[in-house]
């Protein structure tokens, strides 16, 4: 899977957003600035590190000098380099925040308003490579949820409307075989999961790893009797 990463338009604070171009099977995406969801509600400049005595949480904000905190908040590794930046508004996150790894190669892109995730969350491997990539509503799932391993090969390929799994999730092994492969409809399940035990009990203990097996839900049939979603 090829991966690019390119620079797109700057907001309010002035952060550079990296929009992932990303391959899945034979799907290309690409996720523009100006459908992140983000109202631009002015964000104060101001910013202050997470270490500072004087900011707190209460009652699910960030309090700075006693008034709920708009700016930009900034955490460091040991050596000072950033780790992270949130944007805030009335003590809450609204607006981008960004992760670094301590080489400075990007971990993580998220938006928010007024505290809710929005838009499509991404992140990265530590070599750059596209880790997930999340799409939210109202602080909810709504859209693709995908994930890579390290290699690129993909892990997960789930969609959800307003936070619930609906229609074709699947789900690949490391190796690239297929393991789970449902489809959620009108709020039933359908298909094949196969799962791998943590451990097996025998007389009573656990005894190492279990075997595979392959868990059978309700079948979806077509007019000729087989899986009508693939």
């Amino acid at each position: 899977m090829k991966t690019q990463i390119i620079k797109g338009t700057l907001l309010t604070t002035g952060f550079i957003i990296l929009i992932a171009l990303v391959s899945f099977g034979d799907v290309v995406e690409e996720q523009p600035t100006d459908t992140v969801g983000i109202d631009h509600q002015f964000i104060p400049t101001e910013t202050v590190e997470a270490q500072d005595s004087l900011l707190v949480w209460q009652t699910g904000r960030r309090i700075y000098q006693g008034e709920p905190f708009s700016g930009n908040l900034i955490e460091r590794y040991a050596d000072s380099r950033v780790k992270a930046r949130t944007e805030y508004v009335n003590g809450k996150r609204h607006g981008i925040f960004m992760q670094w790894y301590p080489d400075g190669i990007v971990k993580e892109v998220r938006y928010y308003t007024g505290g809710a995730k929005v838009a499509v969350h991404t992140g990265w491997w530590p070599d750059g490579e596209i880790k997930f990539s999340y799409a939210f509503k109202d602080g909810q799932y709504h859209g693709d949820l995908r994930e890579w391993y390290n290699g690129g090969q993909p892990s997960k390929a789930f969609y959800y409307q307003d936070g619930r799994e609906t229609g074709a999730q699947k789900a690949w092994r490391e190796n690239g075989k297929l393991y789970i492969n449902l489809v959620y409809k009108k709020g039933r399940r359908y298909g094949i999961a196969k799962q791998k035990a943590c451990f097996a009990i025998v007389d009573g203990k656990r005894k190492g790893v279990g075997d595979e097996r392959y868990d059978v839900v309700d079948s979806v049939s077509a007019d000729d009797g087989r899986l009508s979603v693939q």
